[in-house]
């Protein structure tokens, strides 16, 4: 099963905060009746049946350190047998504590994409792949 984590943690946005905001307004579209459920496979997705919705992990204290450990725990509490976990919102430093409890077994491969909405034009949009360096430490 997938399951679905909100991470509304931006403490260590270096420009604009916002990230922290995104787990419900991702999670508000698979609601609000604009869209469809429908892969272009014609398989139907949906909370309960090809995924779990967690919730949101909540924060008791906003100090980097304490939510990396909340993080971690919450992980490690979900990602059990074949569970495979998709983490929504959060700003770049929360991929850390995501993965550190999948590196040990399980091959990862993370890419972290952002796009900088202060380069856009309307001509084009700038998107940055770039390999996450806060593994290394």
């Amino acid at each position: 099963m997938i399951k679905l984590i909100g991470v509304p943690f931006d403490g260590n946005s270096s420009f604009l905060k916002g990230a922290a905001l995104a787990p419900p307004r991702i999670c508000f579209i698979d609601t609000d009746g604009s869209g469809n459920s429908v892969c272009e496979n014609g398989k139907v997705i949906s909370n309960g049946k090809t995924y779990t919705d967690c919730g949101d992990i909540s924060f008791a204290d906003s100090n980097p350190l304490a939510v990396y450990t909340t993080i971690k725990q919450r992980i490690e509490q979900e990602l059990t047998g074949d569970d495979k976990i998709i983490c929504l919102g959060g700003d770049h430093s929360v991929s850390k504590p995501i993965l550190q409890h999948m590196l040990p077994g399980i091959p990862t491969c993370m890419c972290c994409t952002w796009m900088h909405m202060p380069t856009c034009t309307t001509t084009s949009a700038t998107i940055h792949f770039r390999t996450h360096r806060h593994l290394q430490g």
